[in-house]
């Protein structure tokens, strides 16, 4: 009598996984199709990272070159009683995606920078241009006129692209007439910028 009933009951178990499988609710096929989708979902992910870093890798050919030029209101833009350093100076660019926004300069000795000014360009991906040189001019009183130099840097769009070029800014000194002795501020002027040769 016990075999017997131990042999319906197995069998009931038996028909039941039966019925289970054919119904499709099987815990563990549920759990094989899950892992099926996961992995589809993450070779989808993974190819189209890999497309996008290489669409990303091909925005800056070598030799290409893109000029930035300061668009600075008539009679400059005033860089206050220090042209070395010069904060939120107007810019635009030649570029294919235009860069154009606010950029800042600091020049110490044969050194420096040269960066864009927070979110002004999204499309600026420079970085910080590194000054190797500079090269300034100065008028009969000693007051700088011009500044030229070189500079290099590392773009920040991903591709780790390099990228080399020079520059030059124009300055106007204007004595301060209620101001202490011998102090002039300098304006930048129409013809400043930079030109930038990607390697």
């Amino acid at each position: 009598m016990k075999r017997a009933t131990r042999s319906i009951i197995n069998r009931s178990r038996s028909n039941d996984d039966a019925g289970r499988y054919a119904r499709g609710i099987d815990h563990r096929s549920k759990g094989d199709c899950s892992v099926r989708k996961l992995i589809s979902v993450l070779v989808v992910a993974v190819l189209l990272s890999l497309v996008a870093i290489s669409t990303k890798a091909q925005d800056e050919t070598p030799g290409q070159i893109i000029t930035i030029a300061a668009t600075v209101p008539a009679g400059g833009f005033s860089c206050g009683t220090d042209p070395y350093y010069c904060y939120g100076v107007p810019y635009t660019s030649n570029g294919g995606a235009q860069m154009q926004g606010t950029f800042w300069s600091d020049f110490f000795g044969q050194h420096g920078f040269v960066a864009s000014l927070g979110r002004t360009d999204p499309n600026w991906d420079l970085g910080n241009l590194t000054v190797d040189s500079t090269t300034p001019t100065f008028d009969s009183s000693r007051h700088l006129i011009g500044l030229a130099f070189t500079f290099h840097g590392t773009t920040t769009d991903g591709d780790n692209g390099t990228y080399k070029g020079s520059g030059n800014f124009i300055f106007t000194p204007v004595k301060c007439r209620y101001c202490g002795y011998n102090t002039y501020y300098y304006y930048m002027q129409a013809g400043s910028g930079f030109q930038v040769i990607y390697n």
